[in-house]
């Protein structure tokens, strides 16, 4: 952009992986579309997706690239906020995305985004979550992020009645 050259990351493994499980033309939230990678695969996978992103650079790069893409990327639809923030509906997204974003929140945010997550994806629907698993020590290591013990988001969805498709901790192969 402004002569910077136009690069297009890879989306994440995971998201590549469970987009098979979607219908076209569902509907998907991102949150923390970062390089935008994610609700680029998904746009061309026939998908709208609404993104939020709080780096207001990268948002407006977000937008420049769907821009300048053109097409099925229009499918794309930024929002430049903070997922700890915003107020979205009921029910409304067949599937919706965290990939590596959940450590940059609080313990307390974490939950709340979650909850978010949970309340605003349809019956049937998908939460895609990348997060960091780490034991104690590792913990005690990087105090700056908030991570979760193994099997701890696991068991989250699954006490609050979700169907677990996959599940992996660091500790697994």
């Amino acid at each position: 952009f402004d002569g910077d050259p136009l690069t297009i990351f890879e989306p994440d493994p995971l998201v590549r992986e469970a987009a098979e499980l979607l219908t076209s033309r569902s509907l998907v939230m991102d949150m923390g579309i970062g390089r935008f990678q994610n609700s680029l695969f998904l746009a061309e996978q026939g998908n709208t997706v609404h993104g939020i992103e709080k780096d207001f650079g990268l948002a407006n790069d977000a937008l420049k690239l769907r821009q300048f893409v053109g097409g099925w990327a229009l499918n794309c639809h930024v929002e430049a906020g903070d997922i700890t923030e915003v107020s979205l509906g009921s029910e409304a997204y067949n599937a919706v995305v965290a990939t590596l974003v959940l450590q940059e929140l609080t313990p307390e945010a974490q939950e709340s985004v979650l909850e978010t997550m949970r309340r605003i994806t349809k019956p049937g629907g998908l939460n895609i979550i990348r997060a960091y698993v780490a034991e104690e020590r590792e913990q005690i290591a990087l105090p700056q992020l908030s991570l979760y013990e193994p099997g701890e988001l696991e068991r989250l969805y699954f006490n609050d009645g979700w169907l677990i498709e996959k599940a992996k901790s660091s500790d697994e192969s």
